[in-house]
């Protein structure tokens, strides 16, 4: 199952993080997730499109970019 991973730049405090994880949690197709609002990242493995879950969060009121997962050995170590 893919996962899939965004940074939210105006994630800035725990009333953010509620509002996406409900936004998240009101589709049963998104099976697990992680919000850590320090380093402004979502992450959310599920079956769904990387565009459908940004449309979540946008529908929360901010605004996802993507990251690209880093491949091989410095990925590894520090993606």
């Amino acid at each position: 199952m893919p996962n899939h991973v965004f940074i939210v730049k105006d994630m800035t405090c725990q009333g953010c993080v509620g509002k996406i994880r409900s936004a998240l949690e009101a589709h049963d197709y998104i099976l697990n997730f992680k919000i850590d609002v320090e380093k402004k990242l979502v992450s959310a493995s599920s079956d769904s499109d990387w565009h459908f879950i940004a449309n979540l969060i946008r529908e929360a009121g901010y605004t996802p970019e993507s990251i690209k997962k880093k491949k091989g050995l410095f990925g590894k170590l520090f993606g």
